[in-house]
């Protein structure tokens, strides 16, 4: 039963979730089949792991129906009744999540059963709700669009003697406002997938949407924003600009709307300014303070160390083990690599504080299963190798990971797998260079200072430097 299609969906169910589902299967209004009420009683126990070895059709069965001849298929066909349930239920849960949506069902019910006294209540109700709303992204904009043109029904059923509006220049306005704001979000949509990907788009519109803006509303003003920070990445006037009206506007924009422009913002930084690593340090503390990088109350594993590198780079070490310490506990403990990526996090900072034994302890207690994160594992660990002169653990290092190379290279992407290969083959040169003469360093210095695809490459070149430095002194 564990592969069936209605307990693979199951599988994503929280235990609340669960529990108002089955509610909703023992309810007569929605379900009057009580086999169905039974199977659901019997999946209750396995909850939500369902990987328990008595998990089993025929258990099923003998629950459900009793001890006449099991029949496989009576099963079969009483799951898919319950994934056609289990759908409707999903459907009633994620209405009841959405008020105004609730609101516009009745005012839809109200206008077609000509019920003029409860539709005029709930007309009142949900212009109410919207006006108080801070929030008027596209599915603000969208529920206007709905209530508006309801409301012309209304009048045209109801008040319409051959004069007046009736609504309409209402209903046109709030379709040109948010076809503007959904327009704007997708031109920025395609533009930035236009970094990935190239494919033969066209922004429809695009140039009547730039005439007819003339809403200053926040998150058309935002998307604009984007849109023309997206067209023009390394134009500094944008970057602020956006950035600005992000931190004006932060209460007036969707966390998930927030999520995306930060990304925006991040993306330019390599463009809008020389070194891009302190604004970038500074947007993700920004997004910290604001919970943007949250995911319910977690963190990515993948954002955790982006931001730990990151700081590690600035030398903030300070912020970093206070960051470490203090939120690790947020690291999406459903994640495979949350506990592999944690130590490898410590085992960075570790390093960055010289504590070669500390992160190298650190890094032989991960398990990581992230393809890049184990690319920084190994590059990590040939480091270590290089520092304390662990000569036959370093070249067993190099030589397992030309072989993780060539045995991944169909999964990696061309980028990364020349990243890799380069810094194999300075690192492999570097550790043999105790016996180089300064112009061979001067050589390779100048190799490493040219490759513009080198990962650890400041690392790399200081420590030529310092190895250049030590075999002139002893000369």
């Amino acid at each position: 039963m564990y592969n069936s299609k209605t307990i693979r969906l199951l599988r994503y169910f929280s235990r609340s979730e669960f529990n108002r589902l089955r509610l909703f299967v023992d309810s007569p209004f929605f379900n009057k089949n009580a086999k169905l009420r039974k199977l659901i009683q019997y999946i209750d126990q396995y909850v939500p792991q369902f990987d328990q070895q008595d998990f089993t059709y025929e258990n099923a069965y003998r629950f459900v129906i009793g001890k006449e001849a099991y029949q496989k298929e009576v099963i079969t066909k009483l799951l898919s009744k319950l994934f056609d349930l289990t759908e409707q239920f999903v459907f009633h849960d994620q209405l009841k999540k959405d008020s105004t949506a609730k609101k516009l069902a009745l005012l839809k019910f109200y206008n077609q059963h000509n019920l003029i006294n409860y539709f005029k209540s709930c007309h009142k109700q949900l212009n109410k709700t919207q006006q108080a709303s801070t929030i008027k992204d596209e599915h603000w904009a969208f529920h206007q669009l709905q209530i508006e043109h309801e409301y012309a029904h209304f009048l045209s059923a109801n008040s319409d003697h051959g004069t007046g509006d009736i609504n309409l220049q209402a209903t046109n306005d709030a379709l040109d406002h948010f076809f503007i704001q959904k327009k704007l979000k997708y031109f920025c949509f395609i533009k930035n997938r236009e970094r990935l990907v190239n494919l033969p788009y066209q922004l429809t519109f695009e140039k009547a949407v730039n005439e007819h803006i003339k809403n200053v509303e926040p998150n058309v003003l935002i998307w604009k924003n984007a849109f023309d920070l997206l067209c023009i990445p390394d134009a500094m006037e944008n970057y602020q600009q956006l950035k600005a009206n992000l931190l004006q506007y932060a209460d007036q924009i969707g966390t998930s709307d927030k999520r995306v422009l930060y990304t925006y913002l991040q993306n330019a930084t390599k463009y809008a300014f020389d070194d891009y690593s302190e604004e970038l340090f500074a947007l993700y503390k920004i997004q910290l303070r604001q919970g943007l990088l949250y995911e319910n109350d977690y963190l990515l594993p993948i954002t955790f160390k982006n931001i730990v590198s990151l700081a590690l780079h600035l030398k903030q070490y300070e912020w970093t083990e206070e960051f470490i310490l203090t939120h690790h506990h947020n690291i999406l403990p459903s994640h495979k690599d949350s506990t592999g990526i944690y130590l490898l996090c410590k085992a960075l900072f570790y390093f960055a504080k010289k504590n070669y034994s500390q992160a190298l302890e650190e890094l032989n207690q991960a398990r990581i299963h992230n393809l890049y994160a184990k690319l920084e594992e190994r590059r990590l660990r040939l480091k270590i190798y290089l520092e304390l002169d662990y000569r036959s653990l370093f070249e067993d290092g190099v030589n397992s990971s030309r072989k993780f190379l060539s045995e991944h290279r169909t999964q990696i992407a061309s980028y990364y797998l020349k990243a890799s290969r380069n810094f194999l083959n300075i690192i492999f040169q570097l550790f043999n260079a105790a016996q180089y003469d300064r112009p061979r360093f001067d050589k390779l210095r100048k190799q490493v200072a040219a490759m513009d695809i080198l990962p650890e490459k400041e690392w790399i070149i200081e420590k030529i430097d310092e190895r250049n430095k030590d075999q002139r002194e002893e000369s």
